[in-house]
């Protein structure tokens, strides 16, 4: 609807504003239109039902500080009665691709600055419609290698509201062959570029291990097709190549286990 263009008016007189309209009703385009018409040296990509706290200024202050190509910072949730939920969780990593693939809220757009000639060659993907943060991270963690610094202070919120929400939609097989394919893309061009250490595939094989045991009510078959493929990984979250022998040789007894609890 045009409810943008009456809230517009309320900065009419600040000329740093600029509304820039686009036709097609989807975040990843508008998040395209935006970044491809930016002009500053930072950006950031905010959703229209999330805000930022003052904090966030600080995040330019360390990008400018450090020569950093992204800073993020922890965002707090809240419900639409103003309750907070709690903070999420933010990763315990200082390697950008190893934080990309961790599942925690550095993902989300309201939380990071990005230097933006750092990200002029990556787009988000437009036929994404769930989980494109995620999806459009662990690209920007393929491209190349970027430096990452964080504030341990909430810079912005999450805001949970009722209506339409494309985050609280019932995932569906197709979203999840989404993220894992995601993940095991990356893993194949860090592989092939040498680019693979210990730290990020026990990364990798974290996040699978957990979309594996999370989704296998809904989507057994495919679930045990990501428990086999976790054989081939060399390390897990232990960071001791020997340990993960051991779990490897468990994997069948993991599955069966799976299988007789499903019911």
């Amino acid at each position: 609807d045009d409810s943008w263009k009456e809230v517009l008016e309320l900065f009419s007189e600040h000329t740093f504003i600029k509304a820039i309209p686009i036709r097609i009703q989807h975040a990843n385009a508008a998040r395209n239109h935006g970044k491809n018409s930016a002009s500053g040296k930072y950006i950031r990509f905010l959703d229209d039902d999330d805000f930022l706290y003052e904090e966030a200024w600080r995040q330019i202050s360390l990008l400018e500080e450090s020569g950093a190509d992204i800073c993020s910072g922890r965002i707090r949730n809240i419900d639409e009665d103003g309750s907070f939920l709690g903070i999420l969780n933010h990763p315990r990593t200082s390697d950008f691709v190893s934080a990309s693939i961790a599942h925690t809220g550095f993902c989300l757009p309201v939380g990071n600055v990005f230097l933006r000639t750092a990200i002029l060659d990556c787009s988000w993907n437009e036929s994404v419609n769930r989980g494109q943060d995620q999806i459009w991270m662990l690209d920007l963690a393929k491209h190349k290698e970027l430096n990452w610094v964080h504030l341990e202070k909430p810079v912005g919120a999450w805001f949970h509201h009722r209506g339409h929400r494309i985050s609280i939609r019932e995932k569906s097989g197709h979203d999840i062959n989404l993220r894992v394919n995601a993940f095991k893309n990356l893993r194949h061009h860090l592989e092939k570029n040498n680019r693979l250490n210990t730290e990020r595939e026990a990364a990798l094989a974290d996040i699978l291990f957990l979309y594996a045991h999370k989704y296998f009510p809904y989507f057994p078959l495919k679930c045990t097709k990501l428990f086999i493929y976790l054989n081939t990984f060399r390390t897990s979250h232990t960071r001791l190549p020997f340990l993960w022998k051991i779990e490897t040789a468990v994997a069948s007894t993991i599955i069966v286990a799976e299988w007789v609890l499903l019911p």
